[in-house]
């Protein structure tokens, strides 16, 4: 927890490989199963708050021991959302409706995507993000480095 937090709220952008190491042997099926990685994305305005995109760096050390792309810039954050802690199941589903859309979706179709955040609480965010990929006949597995209680 004290990692995750230095990550996401003490500029220490350096934690994100330390803890994708920790997550390499947990997360090696999913690994060996995906075609790439995408990151959840953060909305310009709080990327430009942290200064980086602390899925983006995860995913970034969790692929590259096997080679595989990150695809950074094809689910965007189209629109800014209020922060998820404390927010309960209901309300985060909301709070993320349409917040997610393809930037440059290409040929998304048919590829095995592993999507990547840092904290999964309530799983509403993944399921946004994965919903928009698969719309586009994506396969779509979930990846996070921490669980939320």
């Amino acid at each position: 927890a004290d990692a995750i937090h230095q990550l996401k709220y003490a500029s220490r952008p350096h934690v994100a490989a330390a803890l994708a190491s920790l997550a390499q042997p947990h997360l090696a099926q999913a690994l060996l199963w995906a075609d790439a990685l995408v990151p959840i994305p953060l909305h310009r305005e709080r990327l430009q708050e942290r200064g980086y995109d602390q899925a983006f760096l995860l995913a970034q050390a969790l692929a590259r021991p096997r080679g595989l792309p990150v695809l950074e810039d094809v689910l965007v954050r189209a629109r800014a959302t209020r922060t998820q802690v404390g927010q309960g199941v209901q309300e985060r589903a909301e709070n993320l409706a349409g917040a997610f859309q393809l930037e440059g979706p290409g040929a998304l179709g048919g590829r095995r995507l592993l999507l990547v955040d840092d904290v999964i609480t309530t799983s509403a965010t993944m399921r946004a993000g994965a919903g928009v990929l698969r719309d586009v006949g994506a396969q779509v597995a979930i990846a996070a480095i921490a669980r939320a209680f």
